[in-house]
């Protein structure tokens, strides 16, 4: 998924000039030993989406909704039943004042306390999006001090099985361990339909976008085409014939070759990777970045934790090396197996994504908290 637009990055930086990075001043740290998995990556489940006549009241602000709007049922609503009329005037006056007020709709800062105050009796009645969207536990605790933060294990209340309908994940952008932009992924399901968008934006250099459109089968994802912007300005692509088995690609020079089942975009491969879980099977996958074919043997390797600055989040890590150059996804368990850090590096350089925010079906479910100075947290000891 970020290998494309990663390797596309580095050759825009070198044509940028020698000058912006030096390779030779980083010190890199070698990869962490992994431990045994503790636990193996679930199946997501993939449910049918409800029609909108039937789906919850969406947040604004959150994602797909636009700040200040709500989208509301519009399911048909009982009609009240007529009132009888009020046995004498002077005791229906209290009445009708009830009645008047009642009918005069809240301003719009009310209905949002309203609803503020009712979310949690609602959340209450409704296990199943309780169970969807958990909040991560440490997350919002604050910290004592550095040495206690990295023994916390950060997870949700109960761990995230259902793959989401819309998604979107924000990383930070490294290379060779420097800070260099940021990045976002978003995932919006319809029906059996998919699209996949990955925004890569550095601090310096061109805008990349790739973008994927495909079907969910019983087997995942199914890509039907892949193609790349830079800046807008049409890029690498790739067309996914399944009819007739062809696999057309390229960027300056058109390819053909034979598609071959479970066949994969490098864009889509980490969303693959979270939904299909523990089945990936231990056969070499067809994929594609639009400019190569690459055939990877995709499977745990172990675990790690992934550092949150306060406390960690349990991954499990599938690694692929082939001629020199390693590919890393790095895959939470308890967040619905969500990429937290996709990894290509090389004897040179390594280029890699680091995830500092998970919304799932419009619901913040991690989010990296800010980082306590070091100082401030030696004095509160």
């Amino acid at each position: 998924m970020a290998v494309a637009f990663i390797l596309s990055l580095l050759a825009h930086l070198l044509a940028l000039g020698s000058g912006l990075v030096s390779f030779d001043s980083i010190d890199m740290p070698e990869d962490p030993a992994l431990r045994k998995l503790s636990a193996t990556l679930q199946d997501m489940q993939l449910d049918i989406p409800k029609p909108p006549a039937l789906s919850a009241p969406r947040i604004p602000g959150t994602l797909g909704v636009p700040a200040g709007e709500a989208s509301q049922p519009v399911a048909d609503k009982p009609k009240p039943k007529p009132k009888k009329p009020p046995a004498s005037p002077a005791k229906a006056k209290p009445r009708h004042a009830a009645s008047a007020v009642a009918a005069v709709p809240p301003a719009p800062d009310q209905q949002v306390a309203q609803a503020e105050a009712s979310a949690p009796m609602a959340n209450a009645a409704n296990p199943a999006r309780q169970a969807s969207a958990p909040q991560a536990e440490v997350a919002s605790k604050p910290a004592d001090n550095a040495d206690a933060d990295s023994d916390k294990v950060v997870k949700p209340d109960e761990r995230i099985t259902r793959f989401p309908a819309a998604a979107r994940m924000q990383y930070g952008l490294y290379l060779s361990g420097v800070l260099l932009g940021s990045g976002e992924i978003r995932w919006q399901r319809d029906g059996s339909s998919y699209s996949l968008i990955t925004d890569a934006t550095p601090v310096v250099g061109p805008k990349l976008r790739y973008e994927t459109v495909g079907s969910i089968t019983p087997q995942g994802l199914r890509p039907d085409s892949f193609k790349a912007t830079r800046n807008g300005e049409p890029r690498e692509y790739a067309r996914f014939d399944w009819a007739a088995a062809t696999l057309a690609y390229g960027d300056k020079e058109h390819k053909t070759e034979p598609l071959q089942p479970g066949a994969q975009d490098l864009h889509g491969l980490g969303m693959q990777l979270a939904l299909r879980g523990k089945k990936m099977g231990e056969a070499p996958v067809q994929i594609t970045n639009g400019k190569k074919v690459y055939r990877m043997v995709l499977r745990p390797e172990g675990e790690t934790d992934f550092d949150t600055g306060a406390g960690v989040i349990r991954a499990v890590v599938i690694r692929v090396r082939e001629e020199g150059e390693l590919t890393e996804f790095w895959l939470a368990p308890d967040f619905a197996n969500i990429p937290l850090r996709i990894l290509r590096a090389d004897k040179d350089k390594r280029f890699e994504l680091r995830a500092n925010l998970i919304e799932l079906d419009g619901d913040t479910v991690w989010k990296q908290p800010p980082r306590q100075p070091r100082q401030d947290n030696e004095s509160k000891r």
